[in-house]
């Protein structure tokens, strides 16, 4: 999804080529967009109840206890400023004491909210996996019955594990926790803490209270958004954030434990306390897998919200071929964000002819509109010339079902010795002034492995489609 920031119109101009269930049927095509104004305003939180009006959606909150010591900083240097470089912002906790992100981190999903001073906050939330065995803090006052994600070893293929978030003045240095969640002091003195600080680290964890959910074994964020709705109970004018997320459970599949992951829904007044909302199906996810012999039976992965209207929500994802490892994208609708209903005629964008840029699978859409009728999709592609090594690539659509894909690639993988030499992935694009693009990513430092840090694009010029990395905050471990 794109965040919200003041734009101007600008023309944004690639070959696409157009792609059905059928990949063999293509052709290309050229067009010119216009990118339209979007409105930043001040999403300023309010103290709102999370209640629903549906008597299923019963709501879990999740409590956290603060530790009130520094979080990790991240500090840029007079070499990092704009221009080309290796594009690492954040990597994963390796080597730190109570770091829920240890093994991995990856799935940026980044927000800016604007103050009445013009002041910028920017919000992180990302997936972190920590190294078997352990549990943050292992003291009982801290761990209590909620830090469990490294108890068992589930599928070894996911970065999935721990949701968390950092904070940032300015999207480059962040500001980053571990488990329990860390309280960053800003400044001032004792009795000013409260108003001086903010929490970072690990803000959700997989469900230990029930043994049937669907998001006992890890879990993943998918999308973040601050949403007003009829269906809960928000005060005047005042708007919660909605967490969209993959969790994973404790049935084996084919012997590993964690592979069948459905989507799921948090509400949270401040983005760090969330309530997990009972969803549809039994195990309270949303939207269940699909049955079998259907393409997505084996798992719904990286759910990712378009707001597309009045009661007209989108919740994109991919699935695997459980026979083939071919990824697959799809999409469900839904009129309140609580029931949804999936694409009557299955996924919407298969893999690639053989040899192109992703032949071997397209997973992790993040999916914008752009003007009224035009959408723009940044996904994750795998090749069959880079096995294993992915990139970010580009398509377009007339109406979020049929797409076309861009001729180029949006960002490859890094040279050789590059902290992203493995791969990139999970793209999360959030817009910039003077007509520019961020993009957000997370990197691999080998091919199928897991992400090692979180990296940033910019795009080239008025060019949507091409991005080159920004100069590193942080120094690849």
């Amino acid at each position: 999804m794109m965040a919200s920031s003041s734009t101007s119109s600008s023309s944004l101009c690639a070959t696409f080529t157009k792609s059905t269930a059928n990949p063999s049927s293509s052709s290309s095509s050229s067009f010119c967009w216009k990118k339209n104004e979007c409105s930043s305003g001040n999403n300023k939180n309010k103290n709102i109840s999370l209640t629903t009006k549906s008597n299923h959606h019963r709501h879990h909150h999740h409590h956290r206890r603060h530790n009130r010591r520094r979080a990790t900083v991240v500090v840029a240097t007079s070499a990092e400023a704009t221009g080309e470089g290796d594009g690492l912002i954040l990597q994963r906790g390796k080597g730190e004491l109570n770091a829920f992100d240890s093994i991995a981190i990856g799935s940026p999903i980044v927000k800016y909210f604007q103050s009445d001073d013009d002041t910028e906050r920017w919000v992180m939330w990302y997936t972190g996996r920590r190294e078997v065995g352990t549990s943050g803090n292992n003291s009982e006052e801290n761990v209590g019955d909620k830090i469990t994600a490294a108890t068992f070893d589930h599928d070894k293929s996911l970065t999935s594990g721990e949701i968390g978030i950092a904070v940032s003045e300015d999207g480059i240095v962040w500001r980053r926790g571990g488990s329990p969640t860390e309280t960053y002091r800003t400044g001032g003195d004792a009795e000013a803490f409260e108003n001086l600080s903010v929490d970072v680290g690990a803000v959700l964890y997989p469900n230990n209270e029930d043994w049937w959910v669907f998001d006992t074994a890890h879990v993943s964020v998918g999308d973040v958004h601050m949403i007003s709705s009829g269906n809960v109970s928000g005060g005047a004018g005042g708007g919660i954030y909605w967490m969209y997320y993959q969790g994973g459970d404790k049935e084996e599949v084919d012997g590993v434990e964690g592979v069948r992951t459905r989507p799921g829904l948090c509400l949270s007044q401040d983005g760090r306390n969330w309530a997990r909302i009972e969803g549809e199906h039994h195990t309270h996810a949303v939207l269940d897998v699909g049955s079998e012999g259907e393409w997505d039976e084996l798992c719904i992965r990286d759910p990712k919200l378009l707001l597309a209207g009045p009661k007209d929500m989108r919740l994109f994802y991919h699935s695997i071929d459980k026979t083939t490892d071919v990824s697959r994208i799809g999409v469900a609708t839904s009129k309140d964000g609580f029931q949804w209903q999936k694409n009557s005629s299955g996924f919407i964008l298969d893999a690639g002819p053989e040899g192109s840029i992703d032949d071997l699978g397209v997973k992790s859409p993040c999916v914008a509109r752009i003007g009224r009728n035009e959408y723009v999709m940044f996904y994750e592609a795998l090749s069959s010339k880079h096995p294993g090594k992915s990139t970010i690539c580009v398509a377009k659509s007339q109406d979020g079902i049929k797409w076309e894909r861009a001729s180029t690639p949006a960002l490859v993988f890094g040279e050789d010795g590059a902290w992203d030499e493995g791969g990139v992935g999970r793209p999360y694009v959030v817009p910039m002034a003077e007509n520019k693009l961020r993009l957000y990513y997370e990197g691999r430092s080998d091919a199928n492995g897991l992400g090692v840090g979180i990296g940033l694009a910019v795009s080239v010029g008025d060019d949507m489609f091409s991005f080159v990395r920004r100069k590193s905050v942080v120094t690849a471990a």
